[in-house]
């Protein structure tokens, strides 16, 4: 939604500087910024218009949706001038909170709650948010979403504290090189995700990001930074896990019902992105008819034989909504420009195999439609049960001598794939000699890795990614519980909306993600007949679904989604293999002989160090 700076210290920066850094991220916010300094005499705060020399300065760039008029502009003080805030977020349940004089205002009715309860305010938040709450000469409240959609970064050292939406701005006003941080770069390396890390660190040495769900409080007096409470997504209570599944799937519609309302509810105009699949249609399918008139839906193909672009094609003609076609053709120019923009802005290792020049490419058509926010549909796969590890499931359990829950996840296994009988007897002895006789057998994932491991030279990192693999857990999750929190918190979920959130603020554009209502995380512990039943995953959500349009669409087997088309073609072109070769940064982890290893068979190596050179290329990498 914006994009927001600020910098206090011992050191005096210049207003230009912080300027400069700030406009770095203006795609955050074009349609306003404005820059105050503190008053150190008086502590209050005013706009600065001259340059200068200043100790304490905060800078926003807004995307106006909710109340366009210049009333939320920010930042936003108290009526002493002294309080502040600084908001990056969508507080979507505003109106219940609201009064008549913030009444059309999210961000208002936000700052009067921080102003009477504290951060403990954010408890009633739902939405997204990343914000800093100053307090007079006091303090400095970091507060960031439960999922951790919306970034906040920040820099200490002794002479300086810098916050910001964007690590670009951080490094204008520092001036000094990048210097990546290790354990995330074999992240990278090892998990095959750009390094959307949840433990408080982030890419680069020394710069820090606030936690999901965490509030910091900075002491403007010690200088000191310290954990200050958490916020937490809520279990389920005990009534909720004993209904019967009736009334389960009741209360789940009627509340994503709601989360997709509150998330339509703009004064700016809303598209959505469609893949063709389960979560995304199901939003669809709920939306009244008056929005689903108004609404301009976006999808991406690269054939029109492709399996998702002809489901939503004969959906459209059934139900008459509007829909923007992209094609995706391969061209190496577009790819490369792709792959830059992705880099500059990013400002980590892309995996561009999977959603992010979809993604981009989405973002860019719905600008040139002046659309400022758009409605997808993650978070759907790790609250319903949609990733299918039966077969991991079977394998963990037999190592941990729960025969019966294995064969119980074997079937599962089998239901879902539907495997030919010498490909399931094979599966089947594969699952047996591991759980019983081999258990420290590497997986799929691990051994890919292991031949990453091979081609290191730097001993350091060498070392971290071998402990890495030794403890890679997809096959340690006994339960698909286990695996959807461990996906929730740790894994895929970051990465995804990471990647949402930075790629589609590139062209101004914020993504709302109705799966990710705070209501909806209870269903993560509802009975896995409701994950998984008949052989399909996801059951409770085809089951509404295929109430509404049928069984045509809510039980459908196959389904691809938004996945960059073409991409091993492009990391196989000649010139990428001479931009790996040319990258001073690759050469110092890697051994010398890069061409070699570029010829190996596994392609994740390829599409690994791509991305690391690109990044490399834009902003000289140093270990």
């Amino acid at each position: 939604m914006c994009g927001l700076l600020l910098y206090t210290g011992k050191k005096k920066i210049s207003s230009k500087l912080f300027k400069q850094a700030l406009e770095l991220q203006n795609h955050r916010g074009p349609d306003n910024s404005q820059i105050f300094i503190r008053n150190s005499s008086t502590n209050t705060f005013f706009k600065n218009f001259n340059e200068g020399e200043y100790d304490f300065l905060i800078g926003h760039n807004r995307l106006s949706i909710i109340d366009l008029s210049e009333n939320s502009n920010q930042p936003i003080f108290n009526k002493n001038g002294k309080n502040f805030l600084l908001f990056n977020g969508e507080f979507y349940n505003f109106r219940d909170f609201s009064n008549h004089e913030n009444e059309l205002s999210d961000t208002k009715t936000l700052f009067s709650g921080l102003e009477l309860e504290g951060v403990k305010f954010y408890e009633k938040v739902n939405g997204p948010w990343a914000s800093v709450y100053g307090i007079s000469n006091s303090k400095l409240f970091l507060s960031r979403d439960l999922y951790g959609k919306k970034p906040l970064y920040y820099y200490k050292d002794k002479y300086s504290f810098i916050v910001s939406s964007e690590i670009k701005s951080i490094y204008k006003i520092l001036n000094i090189k990048r210097e990546v941080n290790l354990d995330n770069l074999v992240y990278f390396l090892g998990r095959k995700l750009s390094p959307y890390v949840t433990d408080g660190t982030t890419f680069y040495k020394n710069i820090y990001s606030v936690k999901p769900g965490e509030n910091l409080v900075y002491d403007l007096e010690t200088f000191n930074i310290n954990s200050h409470s958490q916020i937490n997504l809520e279990l389920p209570s005990s009534d909720f896990l004993y209904k019967n599944k009736i009334e389960t799937i009741f209360q789940f519609e009627r509340e994503l019902t709601n989360s997709i309302d509150l998330r339509f509810d703009a004064d700016a105009n809303v598209g959505m992105s469609i893949s063709g699949g389960v979560d995304s249609l199901t939003i669809l399918s709920l939306m009244n008819k008056k929005k689903l008139k108004e609404t301009n839906f976006y999808t991406i193909f690269d054939d029109v034989n492709n399996e998702d672009y002809r489901y939503i094609k004969k959906l459209k003609n059934e139900m008459n909504f509007k829909l923007t076609e992209i094609p995706f053709t391969y061209n190496y120019n577009l790819f490369e420009n792709y792959l830059n923009i992705l880099s500059q802005k990013m400002e980590i290792p892309v995996n561009f195999h999977a959603t992010a020049i979809p993604t981009l490419l989405i973002s860019e058509q719905m600008k040139k439609d002046k659309i400022k926010v758009c409605i997808d549909g993650i978070g759907g796969d790790e609250l319903m049960g949609g990733y299918p590890i039966y077969q991991s499931l079977s394998r963990a359990n037999l190592r941990e001598n729960k025969v019966f829950d294995s064969i119980k996840n074997f079937i599962r296994y089998y239901n879902f794939n539907k495997p030919k009988l010498r490909s399931c007897f094979y599966t089947l002895l594969s699952i047996l000699y591991s759980g019983l006789f081999n258990k420290t057998k590497l997986n799929s994932q691990q051994k890919y890795n292991e031949n990453i491991i091979k081609i290191i030279s730097n001993s350091e990192i060498k070392n971290k990614l071998s402990n890495l693999n030794k403890n890679l857990i997809s096959d340690k999750f006994l339960n698909l519980e286990e695996s959807q929190l461990f996906e929730i918190k740790y894994n895929l979920l970051p990465f995804y909306i990471g990647i949402s959130d930075s790629v589609n603020m590139i062209n101004s554009i914020e993504s709302r993600s109705p799966y990710l209502d705070r209501r909806l995380y209870k269903y993560v512990f509802m009975s896995d007949n409701l994950k998984f039943k008949k052989g399909f995953n996801k059951y409770m959500l085809r089951k509404l679904l295929s109430s509404k349009i049928g069984n045509y669409y809510g039980f459908r087997e196959n389904k691809s989604g938004f996945t960059t088309f073409h991409g091993e073609k492009f990391a196989s072109e000649k010139k990428n293999l001479e931009i790996i070769c040319d990258s001073r940064f690759i050469r110092s982890i890697f051994s010398s002989n890069i061409q070699e290893i570029l010829n190996n068979k596994n392609p994740y190596i390829r599409r690994q160090l791509l991305s690391l050179a690109y990044l490399d290329n834009n902003y000289s990498l140093s270990i």
